[in-house]
């Protein structure tokens, strides 16, 4: 208890110091009295009798710093006293105290975030059993790198593999939300129906999956195959082939450069056909565009109906292997100066030309445009161009969107009637791809070393991903002024 007693009148004494200072002052200068006093009873002169006291007494400073040591916590006061001179140095220069605030804050706020994230994904452990051994597996192509398993690839590992006991597929994407008032876009994921069965997950509310195991998942797969998507998929390898609107700021520029990339890549050994498309089949038709059939009574364009609207070359229908199933299809003489045509996909001519021949009727679609400046972005609310009357040449077979049974308006325009920054290649090879794009690439860098192309891959690859893609997905509103299977024009020039 007295050492208790000791510690907390020494913590007191922190919040007294003005007044424990004050009464050492007196009862040191009671001390240096009496012994003044001693000294000249011995005879001594005044100033003779307050020297020999000092000496004495061994120096006043001295004996309080012993004092104060004795009477309170000195590494606090010593503290203190730190603290206020520091203080003191930062209110002098407020520059480097900010610096050095933010600094420190920064400092911390990295540190906390490393920590938590070590914390969390290193220290403890994951929230179900075993989580080292569950692994996620990749493909590796021939021309290195990793890619996604295919729908074969992983339907006959689940089948014959002896290593895992058990395996299942996922595919990231994104659904939008559309009773939130506004529309929300939300990351999603398409898995098969072990797929808790890897973490052993359990559901909090209601429950996961049920298991469908008399191979629903298979004959889902092997019915897809059986569908028609429009095209014919086999040997076709895409990839990017984006343009920088510095380098070809308008519509000859970009007509030019894509005529010597088609014609250069058309040379390549194992090439059969080449051509350019604004979006790759299975990904949206480029961009929505509202329309009005010539003839038909005026609707303002807040409340026409919207079309796909895909600027491709004259070499897209033989590529992928399309069928023309009325009239011509775009032709190479289709170009600036020339009578604006397109082809309508069979959708459009049902739907839009019920009872009557669709061929030599017009389609009023407003101009593309973008801003007058090197940027190629649109902007948003910028009024559309005047109205361009497309002539209906031909009619093609469905190509199929990102569901097989979505079935949606679209028509085809020449590139060089309606130019883009926004374009893909879609190649036929006849030798294996992992070459083919290292020929390709080269002989692009012929015509531009500063351009490379982007996300090269089969078309097949595609095709066959769809099998784990609900039927269920965003759906194109019949007024949207872009559809959601359609990129926006954000690429696209006049």
């Amino acid at each position: 208890m007295t050492r208790l007693r000791m510690a907390l009148a020494r913590l007191a004494g922190l919040f007294q110091r003005k007044r424990r200072e004050q009464e050492l002052d007196e009862e040191l200068r009671a001390h240096l009295e009496m012994l003044v006093e001693e000294n000249l009873r011995k005879g001594m002169q005044p100033e003779e009798a307050w020297y020999a006291a000092l000496r004495a007494f061994g120096g006043i400073e001295q004996v309080k710093e012993v004092y104060r040591e004795r009477r309170g916590l000195a590494f606090i006061e010593t503290l203190f006293q730190d603290v206020r001179y520091g203080v003191r140095q930062l209110r002098h220069a407020p520059g480097f105290t900010t610096v050095a605030i933010v600094t420190l804050a920064l400092g911390i706020g990295a540190t906390t975030a490393i920590l938590s994230f070590v914390d969390a994904v290193l220290l403890n452990p994951l929230p179900y059993p075993h989580p080292e051994q569950i692994v996620i597996v990749f493909e590796e192509p021939p021309s290195g790198g990793l890619s996604e398993v295919s729908a074969p690839d992983f339907l006959d590992w689940k089948r014959q593999s002896t290593v895992f006991t058990a395996i299942a597929a996922e595919d990231w994407g994104t659904k939008t939300l559309t009773d939130a008032g506004v529309p929300v876009d939300l990351s999603s994921e398409s898995v098969s129906a072990n797929y808790f069965e890897i973490p052993g997950g359990k559901a909090q509310l209601g429950r996961t999956f049920a298991p469908d195991g008399a191979g629903l998942l298979i004959r889902s797969f092997y019915r897809l195959l059986q569908v028609n998507p429009g095209f014919d998929a086999a040997n076709v390898i895409t990839m990017g082939l984006p343009l920088a609107p510095e380098q070809y700021p308008d519509g000859p520029r970009i007509i030019n450069y894509q005529e010597q990339v088609l014609a250069k890549i058309q040379a390549v050994p194992g090439v059969r056909k080449a051509a350019i498309t604004q979006a790759l089949p299975l990904e949206g038709w480029g961009i929505g565009m509202p329309f009005l059939i010539e003839g038909k009574p005026f609707v303002n364009m807040a409340s026409r109906p919207v079309c796909g609207f895909k600027r491709v070359s004259p070499s897209y229908l033989a590529t992928l292997r399309m069928r023309l199933l009325k009239g011509r299809w775009i032709a190479e003489t289709d170009g600036p100066g020339t009578l604006p045509v397109a082809v309508i996909n069979e959708t459009m001519a049902q739907r839009y030309f019920r009872g009557r021949d669709p061929i030599g009727q017009r389609i009023l679609i407003p101009q593309i445009t973008r801003p007058p400046s090197s940027s190629s972005r649109w902007v948003t609310g910028q009024p559309p161009g005047p109205e361009i009357a497309w002539q209906v040449v031909g009619v093609a077979e469905d190509e199929k969107l990102s569901s097989l049974d979505l079935r949606y308006p679209a028509l085809y325009v020449s590139y060089k009637q309606s130019p883009t920054l926004q374009t893909w290649l879609a190649v036929r090879g006849t030798v294996r791809s992992a070459h083919l794009v290292k020929s390709i690439q080269a002989a692009v860098w012929q015509l531009n070393k500063y351009r490379r192309l982007t996300r090269s891959g089969r078309l097949m690859r595609s095709f066959q991903s769809l099998w784990v893609r609900p039927a269920w997905t965003r759906r194109c509103s019949a007024h949207s002024p872009v559809s959601p299977f359609c990129s926006p024009p954000s690429e696209s020039t006049a």
